[in-house]
């Protein structure tokens, strides 16, 4: 399963980036969108596995190989940027909302970047729930 996460985060950070740029939403809904792909991208590969039995390795190729060619539709190959051509000839008048860059860029406390205690805080929060309730 390993194998498949570069995958996803490649996918869902095309359709953030899709949200911001041509879609022109904000910093919310496109951290909305990315937890809703990456969750839906996640139960269509476990339905494959434990509802069609599909053995795990050939699910998670199955769907590697999905998202990788998935990806190419919505820019056509091309990478999304402020000011994207689409398809129809119009240009994408949307941009990158600075409050969605801080979550990447900044620190907390000046020790650790907050992506990281996002995560830790991801990580805990699940530990506790698999590990203390039934």
């Amino acid at each position: 399963m390993a194998s498949i996460c570069p995958w996803i985060a490649a996918f869902t950070l095309m359709m953030a980036s899709y949200a911001m740029v041509v879609l022109e939403f904000g910093a919310a809904a496109t951290v909305a969108v990315a937890l809703a792909t990456g969750a839906v991208i996640g139960l269509a590969n476990g339905l494959l596995i434990v509802g069609l039995r599909i053995p795990d390795l050939l699910a998670t190729l199955g769907m590697m190989f999905l998202l990788a060619g998935l990806q190419l539709i919505p820019s056509a190959g091309r990478s999304i940027t402020i000011g994207l051509i689409l398809s129809d000839g119009s240009v994408a008048h949307g941009a990158f909302d600075p409050v969605f860059q801080a979550i990447g860029r900044h620190e907390l406390w000046g020790v650790a970047p907050l992506p990281v205690v996002i995560v830790a805080i991801m990580a805990a929060v699940a530990w506790f729930f698999m590990e203390r309730t039934r």
